[in-house]
């Protein structure tokens, strides 16, 4: 964990008063978020290559689990 802030710290200097959650609370939810996607994916029964999969992973990352939930199955 503590690897993965060090690289992030300098992209959420200054975030704090904009969203009234610490910076070391960003940071460690952006590092679980991350590892939490890549381990579902490499868990499946299957996992798809990296190439197909970076595309989910870049919409995984850029929409909130509201946004998720309500995408209609269409």
């Amino acid at each position: 964990m503590k690897s993965y802030i060090d690289i992030l710290e300098p992209y959420f200097k200054g975030s704090e008063t904009k969203t009234g959650l610490s910076v070391e609370f960003m940071m460690q939810l952006a590092v679980t978020q991350t590892l939490t996607i890549i381990a579902n994916w490499m868990n499946q029964p299957k996992p798809e290559n990296p190439a197909t999969f970076s595309k989910k992973f870049i919409f995984l990352m850029t929409h909130s689990i509201n946004d998720l939930i309500s995408i209609n199955p269409d």
